[in-house]
């Protein structure tokens, strides 16, 4: 399992959207150095499908896909998740998003991994990438809340 925390100076219906709306998905994904590009299409209501096709800066392609499960606006979603890095096996990734003084709390919770630890570190890194990005996105400093190292991420199955 996977599990990363951050804050990020916005409010929880910004950081939402960052997540779940093609167009600020294409704002910041890949980062400001355009290390990679994304096409997400999808709308966050229960039931729907969803799916993330790309190439990184090298020219090796992505693509992720499955199903939004549960969603209550602005505040929390869970989707079921197939990347293609991962040979397309079912995993399922959870968002909760939660207002403090400083912004919005993220929570990130991805399952799946059971008797498969290479591919749970794996996508784990590719997680702290991908926040990365979204951190340099926003225009005030954000902060990992750290519970195991410099990642911010805590990793096992």
């Amino acid at each position: 399992m996977v599990i990363a925390l951050a804050v990020f100076p916005v409010d929880a219906e910004r950081l939402f959207r960052a997540f779940t709306e093609p167009a600020e998905i294409g704002r910041w994904w890949g980062g400001r150095r355009g290390g990679s590009h994304v096409t997400w299409r999808g709308q966050p209501e229960v039931g729907t499908d969803w799916r993330a096709e790309g190439q990184f800066a090298k020219g090796r392609t992505f693509s992720a896909s499955g199903t939004f499960i549960e969603i209550e606006r602005h505040s929390r979603f869970v989707q079921s998740w197939r990347g293609s890095w991962d040979g397309m096996l079912p995993t399922e990734v959870s968002l909760r998003f939660e207002p403090t003084a400083e912004g919005t709390v993220m929570s990130l919770v991805h399952r799946g991994f059971e008797g498969r630890d290479a591919a749970c570190q794996a996508q784990a890194q590719i997680w702290w990438k991908v926040l990365k990005w979204l951190r340099v996105h926003f225009p005030e400093e954000a902060r990992a809340l750290d519970r195991s190292g410099e990642t911010g991420l805590q990793i096992g199955n």
